[in-house]
């Protein structure tokens, strides 16, 4: 019988793909996959099959994080892409969720091989300061597509979202719930900024703007929500 703790673990898996359906970040096929990384580091949860509308708690399965089976199933299309979660938590210490999508406009610039350049606040804000690059191509889920994103978490150890080419978005955070925010936001962001191509040049945010961005949502974030006196 599963333990609490991994009930909850799962309950946190089924809250984030109906967030992400709810938000309509997803492709029209609703595909994408999701994983948590258990306590112990040495286990994870992944969802069983690879559409993310109405998943239930028992369509989430508990692996090993060499890529062992422990309880529950998984379909031919999870089951393929293992590694592309399991990549990132060995090279990450600060992941404990990872979330990969087909989200249309992100998956666009994966699609022509093209970084995202931070030109909407939403992108500083939660998704980081630099380009979100791009991992060559691989076969999803392949030797080849694992060593390219490892290639790039090594060069961009602070990033927390990159574009697969001619995939999609693999997105990580400290937990799923930060996870879905990043990959909602990397949407959002992506849409905007290929919105406003159409208008003439884009212009990134400089650096120590970006950065202020992102230091100035933490701060706020530190000090909680605020209440009136007597409320």
């Amino acid at each position: 019988m599963p333990t609490p703790e991994v009930t909850a673990f799962r309950q946190s898996v089924v809250a984030s793909a109906e967030m992400m359906v709810r938000s309509g970040i997803l492709s029209a096929s609703q595909h994408g996959n999701i994983s948590v990384l258990l306590p112990e580091r040495d286990q994870i949860m992944l969802t069983a099959r690879s559409a993310l509308a109405n998943l239930r708690g028992d369509e989430v399965a508990r692996l090993g994080l060499g890529g062992d089976l422990r309880e529950g199933q998984l379909d031919p299309a999870s089951h393929e892409i293992i590694r592309m979660h399991t990549v990132v938590y060995e090279h990450c210490p600060g992941a404990h969720a990872v979330i990969h999508t087909h989200s249309p406009y992100a998956t666009a610039f994966a699609v022509a091989s093209r970084p995202i350049e931070v030109c909407a606040e939403v992108l500083a804000r939660w998704v980081g300061t630099e380009p979100i690059p791009v991992a060559r191509y691989g076969p999803r889920g392949s030797e080849a597509s694992v060593a390219n994103i490892a290639a790039v978490l090594r060069e961009h150890p602070k990033a927390s979202a990159l574009l697969l080419e001619h995939h999609g978005v693999l997105v990580w955070g400290e937990n799923v719930e930060q996870a879905t925010r990043i990959a909602m936001a990397l949407e959002e962001g992506a849409q905007v900024t290929m919105l406003a191509s159409a208008l003439g040049p884009l212009r990134p945010i400089p650096g120590d703007g970006a950065l202020g961005t992102q230091q100035r949502r933490l701060e706020f974030e530190q000090k909680g929500t605020v209440t009136a006196a007597g409320s």
